[in-house]
């Protein structure tokens, strides 16, 4: 039951940053990719329940941010997913 409650917020992740106006689908069900001029933002989802967010700067190459995590909740996805949006997010809802 565990599963299918974290595989449905994973799903809900999903559609939810896939709705955003500025959201780019790279594989179906896959990777999600948001781009302004500084930065590719890509959100990946893996099995299990596991999420991958990294932001890369375009000009310089650096990681200013990466995090990998399980889904297991909806407030703590929430959380990380708010903590990255602020990168590439001001016009993207």
């Amino acid at each position: 039951m565990r599963e299918k409650k974290e595989k449905s917020l994973q799903c809900e992740i999903y559609d939810w940053l896939a709705s955003m106006k500025c959201a780019r689908i790279k594989k179906k069900c896959g990777i999600i990719s948001f781009t302004n001029e500084i930065y590719e933002a890509l959100v990946v989802f893996h099995k299990d329940s596991l999420m991958e967010l990294s932001i890369e700067d375009k000009k310089t190459g650096e990681t200013p941010f990466y995090l990998h995590f399980e889904a297991r909740d909806a407030k703590t996805a929430h959380d990380h997913i708010q903590a990255f949006s602020p990168f590439f997010a001001t016009d993207c809802q």
